[in-house]
């Protein structure tokens, strides 16, 4: 007999101490102890975090190379930012105006003149040309002037804007999948045509500045390049006025 204080602090059958620890059976007919079991989860859970953790990383930094290497693509105006029919168009002082200088474009009927752009991938992995876009000179731009098609590749502007298939385009987008290897350059020509649906005061001057804009991906990301300051300006004619009376 054992002092009712002490019962069950010792097993009846072979007098050793009793594991009031609980146990749980597995499938396979193992046992173990059922504190080790209910934190096991914990444990198996840290290897995940730790994938998460570089999951992360490795996006984080793939994001930078893409980053980095769009910035070596490299957008300039050419040296003969602006022609009408082979010519340079002719360029005039704004005065106090800034920029100071501009090639000066006359809406009016039988303009066709071009702006030309150089692309060159200046960094060390290839690149992809997505798309080229000039603000404002789209199939539904109200200016007096808009970009018609993007040589050498023949693309016409889409007609839509991206994204918004029932918005008519204000922007000239120009879809494009050029890729542009290594140490490559491509020069760009965008037409420039009177458009009669435009409206803008005679004398009026209007222009764009660090465009068109140039879509670039690198290691499946996009990111945007541009040239710096503005080349060309459009000034309203009679043909353009859309002044009353």
């Amino acid at each position: 007999m054992f002092p009712d204080g002490h019962r069950g602090a010792y097993s009846e059958s072979i007098g050793g101490p009793v594991d009031d620890r609980q146990t749980v059976t597995q499938d396979d007919g193992s046992r173990h102890d059922a504190g080790a079991v209910a934190a096991a989860p914990r444990h198996r859970r840290r290897p995940a975090l730790g994938l998460l953790f570089l999951g992360a990383i490795l996006l984080g930094g793939w994001a930078l190379v893409s980053a980095h290497q769009r910035a070596q693509v490299v957008v300039w105006y050419d040296a003969l930012p602006i022609d009408c029919g082979g010519e340079p168009a002719p360029i005039e002082s704004l005065g106090d105006l800034e920029p100071s200088f501009l090639a000066i474009l006359e809406a009016s009927p039988g303009l066709d003149c071009g702006l030309r752009i150089q692309v060159e991938n200046r960094g060390r992995l290839p690149a992809t040309i997505a798309a080229v876009t000039l603000p404002w000179h789209g199939p539904a731009t109200g200016a007096s002037i808009r970009a018609t098609s993007l040589a050498p590749y023949g693309v016409l502007p889409l007609a839509t804007t991206l994204g918004e298939p029932s918005l008519a385009a204000s922007d000239a987008v120009f879809p494009l999948d050029v890729p542009l290897a290594v140490g490559e350059q491509v020069a760009l020509r965008l037409r420039l045509e009177f458009s009669p649906d435009g409206c803008m005061s005679p004398g009026a001057l209007q222009w764009v500045e660090d465009a068109p804009t140039i879509d670039v991906s690198v290691v499946g990301l996009t990111g945007t390049r541009a040239p710096v300051g503005a080349v060309f300006a459009q000034r309203g004619t009679d043909a353009s006025s859309c002044d009353s009376g």
